[in-house]
């Protein structure tokens, strides 16, 4: 039965982050729809703080089944997971304080992959699931000139907005497909698989020299030695094929080949190799995969792949629990059992 021991409705008014020209600026130099995001990023911050009034224990026993299986950023203090993490505990938590929080993130988290129609999809569950909570009722105003509505009424609205608004601008926020020519190479790790596109056209000597390695079994048995939940994964260092894991990621530096320009981005799902110790260097054998933009890496990094399918494993690896005396390290080795052409 669903709970209905909720604070009365409440009028919230957030103002604007950015004046309009500001916003054209960044999306010029970021490539960044800063205004949706703001909208749908808001909602960390509520589930944080409806987490909080949380005082009786079948709630905070609800919440804590949510924090036991998201991972909580130490510096933001935001929850994130992949969007089946948040699928399996709305439908876990259905009629309970946190389950329609956790279908609002689910909801969330397809935004941030793009995936508009499963999102919309989300958030009709959460129609149908809790039609009197108050993310249906209470007035959200996001501008003080703002009509307001439900803070759901205002995120399919936004959410349509940045669907079409993305659509007219599709270049802007991912990189090419890649030819169906292009080898495929599958990652099979002891959390699942992955894989991943090579973009040999747009960079030729990376995808050589990574194929190369990949034919010659050089990642096979390879441990991830660094994690970011909700950014990255590391892998390449042959270190990590042993034990010793106070040399894990200092291993694998010594094939260099020169930065390449291919016109591809750290969109999400990018596979990226590290950059060398000298300017314009690049290590194709020591490699990131994105799971979510970082284009601050364009001027020093060289894209030369992309996750075509998997990302959700990518993104449960990223979020690893990690060692407590070594920051970023997974806790528990994540190995790469064996790395071969599709």
């Amino acid at each position: 039965m669903a709970n209905t021991a909720h604070k009365s409705a409440t009028s919230v008014t957030l103002a604007p982050l950015q004046e309009k020209s500001q916003f054209e600026l960044l999306v010029q130099q970021y490539w960044k729809h800063a205004a949706a995001v703001t909208v749908v990023g808001a909602i960390a911050v509520v589930v944080l703080h409806q987490r909080s009034q949380a005082t009786k224990a079948e709630r905070q026993e609800s919440w804590n089944t949510v924090v036991s299986r998201a991972t909580l950023d130490p510096m933001t203090r935001a929850l994130s997971a992949d969007p089946n993490t948040w699928n399996e505990l709305a439908t876990t938590l259905k009629g309970r304080d946190a389950g329609p929080w956790a279908r609002l993130m689910q909801a969330k988290q397809l935004v941030d992959d793009r995936k508009y129609d499963e999102a919309k999809a989300a958030l009709a569950q959460l129609r149908t699931d809790y039609p009197n909570h108050p993310l249906l009722q209470s007035d959200w105003r996001w501008s003080e000139d703002d009509k307001g509505g439900s803070l759901v009424d205002v995120i399919e609205k936004r959410l349509a907005e940045r669907a079409a608004w993305e659509t007219s601008k599709a270049n802007l926020f991912a990189n090419p497909p890649p030819e169906s020519s292009d080898p495929r190479v599958v990652f099979k790790t002891t959390k699942g698989d992955f894989t991943v596109a090579i973009y040999t056209s747009k960079a030729p000597q990376h995808a050589a020299k990574f194929l190369e390695l990949v034919d010659a079994k050089h990642f096979d048995g390879m441990a991830v030695h660094e994690v970011a939940a909700g950014q990255s994964m590391d892998l390449g260092d042959p270190n990590t094929k042993g034990e010793d894991t106070a040399t894990w990621g200092q291993g694998g530096r010594d094939i260099v080949l020169p930065s390449e320009t291919t016109g591809l981005h750290h969109f999400a799902g990018a596979l990226s190799a590290l950059a060398g110790a000298e300017p314009k260097q690049s290590l194709p054998s020591r490699v990131s995969i994105l799971v979510s933009d970082n284009l601050f890496q364009d001027d020093t990094r060289v894209v030369f792949g992309v996750v075509e399918s998997g990302l959700d494993i990518a993104r449960q690896i990223a979020a690893a629990e990690t060692d407590p005396n070594v920051p970023r390290r997974p806790k528990d080795a994540i190995r790469i059992l064996s790395a071969a052409r599709q």
